[in-house]
């Protein structure tokens, strides 16, 4: 049977243990060097005992743990070190008593702990008793497992994401956390409507938001042709442009009783409203677009865009590119320059100087008031009933953390607070968190300057406690 566990994180102890908890990380930053000058040889020796003990395998009782303690510990030498002493360079001592602790490693809830599967080896352990784990496939039910070299163990991912997931809260604190969000929701609504400033730079932040993604759509799109943004441009001008006055050439044509004499009125006056749908109804833009567009058909090809009714994309692309071939004609470099103008206003998402019509902003308004939230205090909800609790905050269609009520943990999922702090991983594991599996290389070794085994405590403190167990507590 392992130790009990009481007062495993007690800020009065101090102890650090092998545990992703905030009190432990509380512990381990205010945790001091042990001074070892004014205490007797075995004082130091049980000093760094307890010390060491209380993080490596503290679950195991002291008697189970020198039994499985050996006193062989594992090294590999430098084999260039001869060299490197020709030629003068210091190599570090192998810090060898920092392997005291090896033999834990190869355990399979120690291992399931360092590959971060388990923010406690005590939840590996529990894990591995309720028959989440596996090794090689098979599943294994000994916490004590000793892994061997190429082994690949396994965990439940949804164990993996409770274990490393932020907590859920209950159902009561989450409908309380959820109201005090309707409530700062609702403040939020009604300060934009009491207050004209704070009003106009919504509806400005709003209605520039959805240019931007406009404009990032019509990017995401030319880019997608694999073509010049330039000439990608000039192919709108004139393929847009073209449509337009064919659709209005065959809207006359069918109002008129004589199309031929519907054809030959006055020549059509296209606005630049033509190309709003596709550029985001920016005005500058667009006014650019038809001037562009003027100048390739009144320039160059002499006021007459009958010849281009009916053509694909791709025969505009053609046209388009033969034109651009042109190096000596001023049109062709004023229409370059408008394509190089438009190009760059693209680009610059944040460049939105548009004023917003009053109607515009009256409706942007009428829409956010429309998105005021009713109270969910007071109702007769219940866990047992949760799915009656409708949420629809623009942020968040749900109760706060239990997007999905069946999980263990925060939903949407969310790492635990201060999962860096004990982001390490070990040489001798390689692990793949997509698929929650690891395999275990083989078993960790000192070398010269550095250890493969993951300890909070200085070579000095490993040397006392190795110490210890050598002489068996004498």
């Amino acid at each position: 049977m392992p130790r009990k566990a009481k007062n495993l994180n007690s800020l009065v102890r101090g102890s650090v243990r092998a545990s992703m908890n905030k009190y432990n990380l509380f512990n381990l930053y205010k945790k001091a060097v042990p001074r070892f000058g004014s205490l007797t040889l075995y004082q130091q020796k049980w000093t760094a005992k307890a010390e060491t003990r209380a993080y490596h395998g503290e679950h195991l009782t002291e008697s189970r743990w020198q039994t499985t303690f050996n006193p062989n510990l594992s090294s590999v030498a430098q084999l260039d070190s001869i060299e490197k002493i020709e030629q003068g360079k210091v190599i570090p001592p192998t810090p060898l008593q920092l392997q005291t602790f090896a033999v834990l490693e190869k355990r399979l809830d120690t291992a399931l702990f360092r590959a971060m599967f388990a923010s406690s080896v005590r939840q590996a352990r529990q894990y591995v008793l309720h028959g989440y784990v596996k090794v090689n496939g098979v599943k294994i039910k000994s916490p004590g497992y000793e892994l061997q070299p190429g082994d690949v163990f396994s965990c439940d991912p949804e164990k993996v994401l409770e274990a490393l997931g932020k907590g859920k809260p209950s159902f009561e604190n989450s409908l309380k956390i959820t109201e005090g969000q309707i409530i700062r929701w609702n403040k939020h609504i009604k300060e934009i409507l009491n207050n004209p400033k704070k009003g106009d730079a919504y509806v400005k932040n709003y209605v520039d938001k959805l240019k931007k993604a406009e404009r990032v759509k019509l990017l995401e799109s030319v880019k997608s042709n694999n073509g010049s943004m330039r000439e990608a441009v000039i192919v709108d001008a004139l393929s847009i442009g073209v449509t337009a006055e064919q659709k209005i050439m065959e809207e006359k044509a069918a109002a008129a009783d004589d199309a031929a004499a519907a054809v030959s009125q006055e020549p059509i006056q296209l606005t630049s409203s033509i190309y709003g749908s596709k550029y985001g109804g920016d005005e500058e833009i667009s006014e650019k677009l038809l001037k562009m567009y003027k100048l390739i058909i009144n320039e160059h090809y002499k006021g007459n865009p009958k010849q281009f009714f009916g053509k694909s994309h791709e025969e505009f692309n053609k046209i388009v590119g033969d034109l651009l071939k042109i190096q000596d004609s001023k049109t062709v470099k004023g229409i370059k320059q408008l394509a190089l103008e438009i190009t760059r206003t693209l680009n610059d998402i944040n460049s939105i100087k548009d004023t917003i019509p009053p109607e515009v902003k009256k409706q942007v308004l009428s829409n956010l008031a429309k998105q005021r939230h009713e109270s969910i205090i007071g109702k007769e909800y219940s866990e047992e009933k949760e799915n009656q609790v409708k949420i629809n905050l623009p942020f968040q269609k749900h109760l706060y953390g239990r997007q999905i009520p069946n999980k263990g943990y925060f939903t949407p999922w969310e790492p635990r607070a201060f999962l860096g702090a004990f982001a390490i991983l070990p040489h001798h594991l390689e692990i793949s968190f997509n698929t929650c599996h690891a395999v275990y290389l083989r078993d960790p070794v000192a070398r010269p300057g550095e250890s493969e085994v993951i300890s909070p405590f200085s070579i000095e403190t490993h040397q006392r406690a190795f110490m210890y167990y050598v002489r068996k507590g004498r």
